[in-house]
């Protein structure tokens, strides 16, 4: 090609990008046609193929690429003679055209980096010649392609199209960042002129400072003008440029088709994948870094969700699996559904996975809510298979999800019924070029949090703070959620000392979990301009990077890291809470089996200025009394390992703890279990049916 090297390499580029087009069109022909049984279409789809492979055959003759060239010529070949026989298309020759459009692509890459030779292509070459259709009809090989074609004006090129390269995109990308750091700083000298403005009019001493003043508050209003224009354009053109950026879906889940395709072949599965929603575009960058999740989502479905034909068919299920993927909008960023209707996930058998290899210890293990159970699979090193195999069991698993959709500053969790089916759920943000965040003042620091996973910012009285299992919460939307302090969880010596009536609270939402934030105030939301820590700061803990706001240069927190430490941090207590009530506090001992009665009874307590602790049953209680001072113990009856009864006995028996009230709360409601109450020695005796708070308070306070 006796061109200028910068010509050719443009050509390339064209070409790569044509080419990429163009296989995707046969790849999405070739999947169609093996569930198509209507001949219009079929032939349809024959002809689309035919044209496509010979738009490739053209163009890559252009650049001078031998090698797919030929390949899409036999493509080419076989279509032709489909086109005009009408007949089937076998699955050998469906493998053997993917296998011909992956070598197409392989050429290209090796063609594109430089490389000293390119991938073979005679070994499919020669498979391809071998397909019956293409000796029907055989197009001249060596035909030269005429110089002038009647142009088909349907599928021409619009006029106002135009390809922009992906590093073009970017550099502007760039430049929009540094605008919008020079907006942000616009907006704090702003803030200084003002201030300045408002001390001229404080001062107003000499003749001279009203005229100060009021060439202060012009210039001041000539740069609010002026910020405000800036800002607008700006908006325009980052939105401009974020379309640009934009690319549909299809574009990553037409490839999962082939994919779905070929491992339920290899695995004697029969499956199905529908795809709804993915005509919404989103940032080419974004789309990249869901392609590998997607894949390993898919794999794990078919490999460890979809039972085999026969399996589904003794459980009653059709014999094809289906996969079904979603996309929708979601305030802002794209959510992804991947739903099974295979075998679904069984928490205990996830739980004693993760002990075995040693994910979790056995105390952890029999802690675990199902949920938890569930979120393992994503843990570094899981898999639930003893044998190790080509798609599964390598120990590079789920992980690889989670970790990419962190990189996106996405989350990630699934939902799952045993004998039923899995779905994973993606949700990402729409772009990465730029963000809004929550600025909250935390130890005395502002901070950003990205607002993709605050739910809300409220004020919380301090004394409707609950206590759950000794962890502080709330209820939030008619659910109990955990209440951490943020300070603790960044590592401040000294959290919420100060006593304040109410708390600012920011609720976070990460999959299934949610979690109440409380920071010293709640300073306003911005738009930021994220940039990544340079080493060593990049592995700070619950930072992502820092960020150019109106108020200066801050850290940008990691919402959802926060999320996961402050589920993984185990019972937290929020400073200062306990001090409210301190000279008053009396220490109370609640000991039942249920959850539901432990708690109702501990924040009416709690509630009313009392200390407690907690026990699940008489030896756990008796345990702690042996341990600390308790001023009262609340009991019920009905408990493994030892019952309130013998509780009761064995503290009335004890001289050093005998004069410690204990009051029981059962549903033992016969007056023989009064009695029974009664001659153990207890000072108290509630029914649950008819239980009051009013009626608990009383009995403890005439006890204590």
């Amino acid at each position: 090609m006796d061109l200028d090297p910068e010509i050719v390499q443009l050509l390339l580029g064209v070409f790569e990008v044509e080419l990429g087009e163009q296989t995707d069109l046969i790849t999405d022909g070739l999947l169609k046609l093996e569930n198509e049984a209507d001949k219009d279409v079929r032939h349809g789809l024959f002809d689309a193929i035919f044209r496509a492979a010979h738009n490739i055959k053209g163009a890559a003759r252009g650049v001078e690429i031998p090698q797919i060239t030929e390949l899409a010529h036999h493509i080419e070949s076989i279509f032709s003679g489909l086109r005009q026989s009408h007949g089937d298309i076998e699955p050998q020759t469906l493998r053997l055209c993917f296998l011909a459009l992956d070598r197409m692509r392989a050429v290209m890459a090796s063609v594109r980096s430089g490389a000293a030779s390119a991938p073979e292509v005679g070994d499919i070459v020669a498979q391809l010649e071998r397909v019956p259709e293409e000796r029907n009809s055989q197009p001249p090989a060596a035909a030269a392609e005429p110089i002038a074609e009647i142009i088909d004006k349907k599928h021409a090129p619009g006029p106002e199209a135009v390809r922009v390269t992906v590093a073009r995109l970017e550099h502007v990308a760039a430049l929009i960042e540094e605008l919008q750091v020079f907006s942000l700083e616009m907006d704090g000298l702003l803030g200084k002129a003002q201030a300045v403005e408002e001390g001229l009019q404080a001062l107003h001493k000499t003749a001279a400072v009203p005229e100060l003043a009021a060439l202060a508050k012009e210039v001041r209003k000539d740069l609010l003008l002026r910020s405000r224009k800036q800002q607008q354009l700006l908006d325009e053109l980052q939105a401009e440029t974020r379309n640009l950026r934009m690319v549909p879906i299809a574009s990553v889940t037409r490839a999962l088709q082939r994919i779905v395709w070929e491992l339920a072949q290899k695995l004697n599965k029969n499956v199905r994948l529908t795809i709804i929603g993915d005509e919404l575009e989103m940032d080419r960058a974004v789309l990249e870094g869901l392609r590998t999740p997607l894949v390993h989502l898919v794999n794990n479905a078919i490999d460890h969700g979809i039972e085999a034909p026969a399996v589904r068919l003794k459980h009653n299920k059709p014999e094809t699996a289906c996969i079904a993927i979603q996309v929708q909008s979601d305030n802002g960023r794209i959510l992804i559904s991947v739903q099974d209707d295979g075998c679904g996930i069984d928490p205990a058998a996830i739980t004693q996975a993760a002990l075995r290899k040693k994910i979790i210890t056995p105390e952890q293990a029999a802690e675990l809510q199902p949920e938890e159970a569930l979120d393992l699979v994503f843990a570094p090193g899981f898999s639930s298979r003893e044998i190790i195999t080509d798609v599964s069991g390598r120990g590079v698993g789920l992980d690889v999800v989670r970790t990419n959709v962190a990189a996106l500053k996405g989350e990630v969790w699934l939902e799952s019924t045993p004998g039923v089916g899995t779905t994973f759920y993606l949700r990402v943000p729409l772009t990465v070029v730029t963000d809004r965040g929550l600025i909250v003042r935390c130890g005395g620091a502002l901070f950003a949090v990205p607002t993709a996973l605050v739910q809300q910012v409220m004020l919380l009285d301090r004394r409707q703070v609950l206590e759950v299992e000794s962890t502080h919460a709330l209820l939030w939307q008619g659910k109990t959620v955990a209440l951490r302090d943020l300070a603790a969880l960044l590592g401040f010596e000294h959290g919420q000392d100060k006593l304040q009536a109410t708390l600012n609270l920011v609720i976070l939402a990460k999959g299934l979990r949610q979690l109440a934030l409380v920071v010293e105030d709640v300073v306003g939301e911005s738009e930021l301009v994220i940039k990544p820590l340079l080493p060593p700061l990049e592995a700070v803990r619950h930072v992502i990077g820092a960020a150019f706001t109106s108020q200066g240069l801050m850290l940008v927190l990691n919402a959802g890291d926060l999320v996961d430490t402050a589920y993984r941090s185990g019972t937290v207590r929020i400073g200062g809470l306990e001090e409210a009530s301190a000279g008053r506090q009396t220490e109370i001992l609640i000991v039942d089996d249920s959850i539901t009665t432990r708690t109702l009874e501990q924040n009416i307590l709690t509630a009313h200025g009392y200390r407690v602790s907690v026990a699940t049953d008489g030896e756990e209680a008796w345990d702690m009394i042996r341990q600390k001072a308790f001023d009262l113990v609340i009991t019920d009856v009905e408990m493994p390992n030892m019952n309130g009864f013998e509780l009761t006995e064995l503290i009335k028996s004890n001289d050093k703890y005998a004069a410690m009230p204990v009051v029981i709360v059962t549903s033992l409601a016969r007056d023989s279990e009064k009695q029974r109450g009664i001659e153990v020695g207890a000072d108290g005796y509630i029914v649950k049916g008819q239980f009051e708070a009013k009626v608990l308070l009383d009995i403890v306070r005439q006890l204590t």
